[in-house]
């Protein structure tokens, strides 16, 4: 999993706000870090985020408790089918990269409400929004972007049976089931990276959440 420059969350961010002040119910497909949706909560009353991989949305849970954010709910399931109890929503934001956005999450967008995602396949994507008017959304493009493709189903703990590390210019290096606990631990290698990157990236986001 890789996280988004904040540049590009920033980006996003702007364009689903859209000059509008306050925005009521947000929607994002990917939790990942938590870093998108605790940006999204600065300026939204509630963040409905969905994560397919239950790890990593037990891990932003935990991340984000310290910050005092308390309007974002989580769920644990394939984004791509959205969460229609909780819409229609004022913004959708997709963090991975469909070939086309999936047809049902238009239909769960509001009146007047815009949905911004990457689309395209491989390295050919670009940075997309919607906007609903009249029953009908209309498409603007943005910039080329890279995201990570986006992947349907769901990954719970009891299915994780690998862990890797970062092989900096090649590919990460897989481990076996039974010395995936010691990748929790913060003296592991791959622990300490990611203690590094997230370090530099939540500084990026305070100041962010302050220009909102």
């Amino acid at each position: 999993q890789t996280i988004s420059q904040p540049f590009i969350v920033a980006l996003m961010s702007q364009i689903l706000r859209s000059n509008r002040d306050k925005l009521g119910r947000v929607l994002e497909v990917g939790t990942g870090s938590g870093y998108q949706a605790a940006v999204l909560s600065g300026f939204s009353e509630q963040v409905y985020t969905i994560e397919r991989i239950q790890q990593l949305l037990d891990a932003a849970k935990l991340r984000l408790a310290p910050l005092g954010i308390n309007n974002i709910s989580f769920r644990h399931g394939d984004g791509a089918s959205g969460w229609a109890i909780n819409g229609p929503f004022d913004g959708i934001i997709l963090t991975a990269a469909p070939a086309v956005v999936p047809t049902i999450l238009f239909d769960q967008l509001a009146e007047g409400g815009i949905l911004v995602a990457p689309e395209g396949k491989e390295q050919n994507q670009t940075l997309v929004h919607w906007k609903k008017t009249r029953g009908t959304v209309r498409r603007f493009e943005s910039v080329p972007v890279v995201f990570v493709p986006m992947v349907s189903g769901v990954i719970s703990l009891r299915s994780l049976h690998l862990c890797t590390t970062p092989r900096f210019g090649g590919q990460p290096t897989a481990m076996p089931q039974d010395i995936y606990r010691p990748c929790l631990s913060l003296n592991h290698p791959f622990s300490q990276y990611l203690l590094m990157s997230c370090s530099r990236l939540w500084f990026s986001l305070a100041v962010i959440v302050r220009g909102f």
